[in-house]
């Protein structure tokens, strides 16, 4: 009887390893874009992701803002070899900041795994967005929001 139970054991320990080892992910390496905001002709009601493959379509959603300091220009972006993934959140009048962002490619697709953290009310509107420069050679990958 315990022969049993431990041939058993063994054999669903080892399909459950096999299992896991089967689902192959892996975190995509990409660089945050800064000093971009949401322009305002940009609404929206809730969490969207979008893949922006083009100068022009960054400027449909996007301006550049230059601002004093060290890194004051607005991040570059060679679309000949890098494509973006934005994640945009509605506007609100809360401190709302992304505190982890990945990309985890599983398969056929890319979640967008994040945590937002909300803190204390403003007086002004902000609309908290993370700008993503990713490599050209995901760009025919399916992203999907994933909240963590």
């Amino acid at each position: 009887m315990i022969k049993k139970f431990v041939k058993f054991s063994f054999i669903a320990i080892a399909i459950f390893f096999f299992s896991c080892a089967s689902q192959k992910s892996k975190e995509i390496s990409f660089r945050e874009a800064q000093n971009y905001f949401v322009k305002n002709t940009f609404k929206t009601e809730q969490i969207v992701s979008k893949k922006i493959i083009s100068q022009n379509e960054l400027n449909h959603f996007f301006g550049s803002a230059t601002v004093m300091g060290r890194n004051r220009k607005p991040t570059e972006i060679n679309f000949e070899t890098e494509f973006v993934v934005v994640v945009i959140c509605p506007e609100t009048f809360f401190s709302t900041q992304f505190t982890s962002i990945k990309l985890v490619e599983e398969e056929s697709k890319v979640n967008i795994q994040y945590k937002i953290t909300t803190k204390e009310k403003q007086t002004y509107s902000i609309v908290p967005f993370s700008l993503m420069i990713v490599d050209k050679e995901h760009i025919e990958k399916h992203f999907v929001l994933k909240q963590y």
